[in-house]
């Protein structure tokens, strides 16, 4: 390619065009549509907020209602800034490096596409808010003062004395009678009265090795299991439960953790604040206004179209009353 300034322009047109193109190929094992509820954001950071009170409706005898003040709880979630970028020396564009420039810009689009999911993978590992800007995790306590995965979650946030629930389960492998035994934990998590709130599990989130396992468990026609004497394997009566089975390849390790997934008031345990979508930007059309025509040669050794992506936002986990965590 001759390096004039017309090029140049033209080439960040393509290289925009070629961003759009790749953001629109391949597909991920799972979206963050299925597990999470995505929420605009416009400032730096955003507050979140629960209601600590009653679940019950009060008797009201006719006489002057008593007005109780609802106390609320919660945290700022700030976004994070993301970005990934490039830079091709000029001297490779005149060499038509065509094939160099495809894979530069599939080393920007694939992180971007994945943005969102490297976020909700985070916070879920963390047990609480994705990475920070280091690549740290950020320090998390839900708002009764406890982790988010966690076995003495008080009813109560503001009395140590309340009954106290589990969304972390140890010693549960992914079985059809613990699966009932989770479903039944989720169901009965206590309000501040000590009574189930009965919240309904919807997913089962689980790693690729478990996938076969989750698969008879909430599709099988029967109970995968040996029969005395022959016997017909027993109708599989979980499948009414209408779980759907969530494969994280993300989540694989040696302990085949797995995850009981519901929804309380329409809200998904996991929230996506975005604040920016990933962008694509170039410098090719402001390098072309620095020169007037064919660029001198001796500036093809010294300079770079630079190109990058850039996001803004972050992902956190709530209600842990309808996300559990089972480890074997």
């Amino acid at each position: 390619m001759q390096i004039t300034s017309a090029n140049l322009i033209a080439f960040g047109r393509d290289l925009k065009q070629l961003y759009d193109q790749q953001m629109g190929e391949g597909d991920f094992a799972w979206s963050p549509e299925q597990v999470s509820k995505q929420e605009s954001s416009s400032v730096a950071a955003a507050e979140y907020w629960w209601p600590e009170a009653d679940e019950k409706m009060r008797n009201w005898t006719g006489k002057q209602k008593e007005i109780a003040n609802l106390l609320l709880r919660g945290f700022v979630a700030a976004n994070q800034d993301f970005e990934r970028t490039f830079s091709i020396d000029l001297k490779d564009l005149e060499r038509n490096e065509a094939r160099k420039v495809r894979s530069l810009m599939e080393a920007l689009t694939t992180p971007a596409r994945y943005w969102k999911r490297q976020m909700i993978v985070e916070a879920l590992l963390n047990g609480g808010f994705c990475n920070d800007a280091e690549g740290k995790p950020i320090t998390f306590t839900w708002i009764d003062g406890r982790p988010y995965f966690d076995d003495q979650h008080l009813a109560n946030a503001s009395d140590p004395n309340s009954k106290k629930w589990a969304n972390k389960h140890t010693s549960t492998p992914l079985t059809g009678p613990n699966v009932v035994k989770l479903r039944r934990k989720m169901m009965t998590v206590p309000g501040i009265s000590g009574r189930p709130m009965g919240y309904m599990p919807k997913q089962i989130w689980i790693p690729p090795s478990l996938m076969q396992t989750a698969l008879e468990i909430s599709k099988g026609q029967t109970i995968f299991k040996e029969t005395a004497n022959g016997a017909a394997a027993p109708d599989n009566v979980l499948r009414i439960f209408g779980l759907e089975v969530v494969e994280i390849p993300e989540i694989e390790d040696d302990t085949g953790t797995w995850y009981l997934r519901g929804t309380k008031l329409g809200r998904a345990p996991v929230v996506v604040q975005v604040e920016k979508e990933p962008v694509f930007a170039s410098n090719a059309g402001s390098l072309a206004n620095r020169f007037d025509g064919e660029i001198d040669s001796s500036l093809l050794v010294t300079e770079k179209v630079l190109g990058g992506v850039s996001a803004r936002g972050v992902a956190f986990l709530t209600a842990p009353e309808v996300l559990h965590q089972a480890i074997p």
